[in-house]
C-alpha cells in the first residue's frame, strides 16, 4: 500500500487539553505536502510499516518505524524530517537512500541505520542501536554503537555508552557533554585506528572525555579532551604533525 501526501496531512484539534493522536501506515508514504500538528498540543504520531520518501515538510511531532520488515528513507536537497524518531523493530535495518537531516532526536532502539556513505545531519540526540557507514554532521549521542567508516562533521558530542568500531576520522569537532550536575567523565571506545584532522576536546573543564583506542592514531589536529586510554592487545602505531 503507498499512501502520497499532496497537500495537509495534520491532528484534529482535540479541544479539552492535548492529546497524541495516532496513524497507522501500513505500507510506504511519499510526502509532496504538508504533514503537520493542528497546534501545539494536540500531536499526531505516525506509525510507518514501509518506506519513507519526503519531498515536503515533515513538521509533525513523532514518526515511529514499526513492522518487521527494512525501511528505506529519503530526502529531497533542503528538506528535513521534524519531530522525534524512534524503531520499534528490534531486528530491522533502516537504510539511507540519500542524505538524511533529523531536526529532532532520532532513538534506535535496537535497529540498524545504513548510510552507506551518505550525510547523517543531527540536531538533537542520536541514541542506542547502530549506524553503520556514516558522514555524521552534529547531534548528541548516547549508547551508541558505530560500524564501518566513521567521519565526524560538524560538532559531534558525546556522552556515555558509545562504541565506534572500525576506522574514524574526525573532521570537525568531537567533544564530552555538559553534565550539567557537577563534573564527570565521559567514555568513549574506539575499536579501530583514528584520524583527528579536527578538535577533540572537552566541553569545559569538569565535564572530561576519555578515549580508549585499540587501534593507531594519527593526529593532525587539537588532541585537547583529558585522557586517552590505549588497550589494543597488539602494537599500536600513533604520529603526528610536526
Amino acid at each position: 500500500n503507498l499512501v502520497t501526501v499532496t497537500d495537509t496531512l495534520q491532528s484534529n484539534e482535540y479541544g479539552g487539553g492535548s492529546t497524541t493522536f495516532d496513524l497507522i501506515i501500513g505500507g510506504d508514504i511519499t510526502n509532496n505536502g504538508v504533514i503537520q500538528n493542528i497546534n501545539s498540543g494536540d500531536k499526531l504520531k505516525l506509525l510507518v510499516q514501509g518506506n519513507i520518501i519526503n519531498n515536503g515538510e515533515w513538521n509533525h511531532s513523532f514518526t515511529v518505524l514499526t513492522g518487521s520488515g527494512n525501511h528505506n528513507l529519503s530526502q529531497t536537497v533542503s528538506h528535513s524530517f521534524g519531530g522525534d524518531f524512534s524503531d520499534t523493530d528490534p531486528s530491522g535495518m533502516t537504510v539511507a537512500l540519500t542524505d538524511l537531516t533529523f531536526t529532532g532526536n532520532y532513538n534506535l532502539g535496537t535497529g540498524w541505520l545504513e548510510m552507506g556513505g551518505h550525510v547523517l545531519t543531527m540536531s538533537g540526540w542520536l541514541t542506542n542501536g547502530t549506524i553503520a557507514s556514516t558522514i555524521l554532521r552534529g547531534g548528541f549521542l548516547e549508547n551508541l554503537t558505530s560500524e564501518g567508516e566513521l567521519t565526524i562533521e560538524g560538532k559531534v558530542t558525546c556522552s556515555n555508552g558509545n562504541h565506534f568500531w572500525d576506522n574514524i576520522t574526525i573532521s570537525d569537532t568531537l567533544q564530552s557533554i555538559d553534565y550539567g550536575g557537577g563534573s564527570t567523565w565521559f567514555d568513549l571506545y574506539i575499536d579501530g585506528n583514528i584520524t583527528n584532522n579536527g578538535v577533540m576536546m572537552n566541553i569545559n573543564s569538569g565535564d572530561m572525555l576519555r578515549t580508549y583506542i585499540s587501534g593507531n592514531i594519527a593526529n593532525h589536529g587539537e588532541w585537547l579532551h583529558s585522557a586517552t586510554v590505549l588497550n589494543g592487545t597488539m602494537e599500536q602505531l600513533m604520529a603526528q604533525n610536526e
